[in-house]
């Protein structure tokens, strides 16, 4: 589950806007905010998974680099503790799913960023709305939304700038990301079969992601299966 910052859009195409709303929220309580066994994810790839890189991470929580960070970007504290920048507040809308664990993720965001002084707008859709009204057009300033990325780590889907048109196979590339280095890395990683070879190649992806933070990784939901009797293939794990 990420938030995805739309970096199309006018406040967070800048970079130091995106580094800010990231820096600006402590993700710790969002291990037991939505009431089930989750695991913060740092990174566009998983760990445990081929190319993922503990040394090459997202930047942790620091209130005050989040501020500075704004205050670069042109955005001052006003009336309300909102932000305004050539007369213009800091505003966001931030779209999700009409559901327990989302919404209590996106209300949690919506605090942490009201902090920084942005005024964050919440929406929340059933599931095919979302798909069809806001995923599938783009049609928002940050989503909140989990993507699968399976046992092997080939997000060139999510990240590569082929896919960040809405006129793309699958428009997946739901932050709009464009980046050269990323692009090139993505694809040199997704053309190798050797896993060390694929671990050199993804290095310059992880950098060019974590640098340019076009969204925020929050977390990794776990699901719990209970069995009972013998189940033909399964191998249990303790």
């Amino acid at each position: 589950v990420m938030a995805f910052f739309n970096t199309s859009r006018s406040a967070q195409n800048d970079i130091n806007v995106r580094r800010a709303l990231a820096a600006g929220v402590d993700r710790q309580p969002l291990i037991s905010i939505t009431g089930r066994p989750t695991e913060l994810v740092d990174s566009p790839l998983l760990r445990g998974q081929v190319g993922y890189d503990s040394a090459i991470i997202q930047r942790g929580y620091n209130f005050e680099l989040a501020n500075q960070l704004l205050d670069q970007a042109g955005w001052k504290r006003g009336d309300k503790n909102l932000r305004y920048k050539n007369g213009q507040a800091l505003e966001l809308t931030l779209r999700s799913q009409d559901t327990r664990e989302y919404s209590l993720t996106s209300q949690y965001l919506q605090q942490q960023w009201e902090k920084l002084g942005a005024k964050v707008n919440v929406t929340y859709y059933n599931g095919d709305d979302l798909q069809s009204q806001i995923v599938a057009t783009h049609d928002y300033d940050v989503l909140v939304y989990g993507i699968s990325i399976g046992a092997d780590p080939d997000v060139f889907a999510y990240w590569h700038s082929s896919q960040a048109s809405l006129t793309s196979q699958g428009h997946s590339n739901l932050s709009e990301y464009k980046s050269a280095v990323a692009d090139e890395a993505l694809e040199a990683g997704r053309t190798r079969t050797d896993n060390a070879l694929r671990t050199i190649k993804y290095k310059a992806f992880l950098t060019a992601w974590t640098s340019d933070v076009p969204a925020l990784a929050l977390y990794q939901p776990n699901f719990v299966y209970i069995t009972r009797g013998p189940v033909f293939g399964y191998n249990r794990k303790t």
